[in-house]
């Protein structure tokens, strides 16, 4: 469904689909509007709410993310044998398939994906993964297409990372019911706040610094993510 968040009027209700609807996102420029879900990924026009393409994927719960300022959308998949993650691009105007990012299906050891999200510039991809209980996450430099850092921690599925809006840390949380803060150049871990009674797979980065977090318990909590400022001498 399509609503008007300053009214919270219905505006639409698109039909409904065999199965649940995992994720559902907006483009950058309001024109379009994706889902996923039931095994499939769904790309719509909002003037016409006519359906533009739909693709087949594997996974029960895939990811995705438009790219700022370009025609393409990331989607995070998996083989028919839910043991290696993919991950591709494609034509957000035709569904075509754009890039293949995924590793060659030999490669071991094997890796699962989350959900990707790009830096506001369009500059950066980030996305989770783990391999056996350790997670990571992974930074893409989405002109070359080419992996430029990895960052370890946590434990198992990695929640949407998000990097802040001056370039400068990367954020994400983790089953472990942890929270992870690493510096995007040098790839230090800079904070670690751990919370064990929780298993989180959801942040967002708010304007002041502050993170919200979700997880499998139903409840949403309030983290400061700020750097901590050095006492005056």
């Amino acid at each position: 469904t399509l609503w008007n968040l300053l009214t919270g009027d219905l505006l639409y209700a698109f039909p409904p689909t065999p199965q649940f609807v995992h994720s559902v996102q907006l483009s950058p420029d309001g024109k379009t509007l994706a889902w996923s879900g039931g095994k499939r990924f769904v790309v719509c026009n909002l003037a016409d709410k006519q359906e533009i393409f739909s693709l087949p994927v594997n996974a029960p719960r895939p990811g995705f993310a438009f790219r700022p300022g370009s025609h393409e959308i990331v989607i995070s998949d998996s083989d028919d044998q839910f043991e290696q993650g993919l991950l591709y691009v494609v034509d957000a105007r035709t569904g075509q398939k754009l890039r293949d990012l995924s590793s060659p299906a030999e490669a071991k050891p094997k890796i699962t994906y989350g959900s990707p999200r790009f830096s506001e510039d369009g500059r950066w991809l980030l996305i989770g993964g783990y391999v056996g209980t350790e997670a990571r996450v992974i930074r893409w430099d989405a002109d070359e297409w080419t992996v430029a850092q990895n960052y370890l921690g946590g434990f198992m599925a990695v929640g949407a990372p998000v990097m802040s809006p001056n370039g400068r840390r990367i954020f994400a949380c983790f089953w472990d019911g942890s929270v992870a803060v690493w510096d995007t150049q040098s790839g230090e871990e800079i904070l670690h706040i751990v919370d064990a009674d929780h298993q989180l797979y959801a942040l967002e980065l708010l304007p002041d610094g502050r993170l919200i977090t979700g997880g499998f318990e139903g409840t949403l909590h309030r983290w400061d993510g700020r750097p901590v400022k050095e006492p005056a001498k």
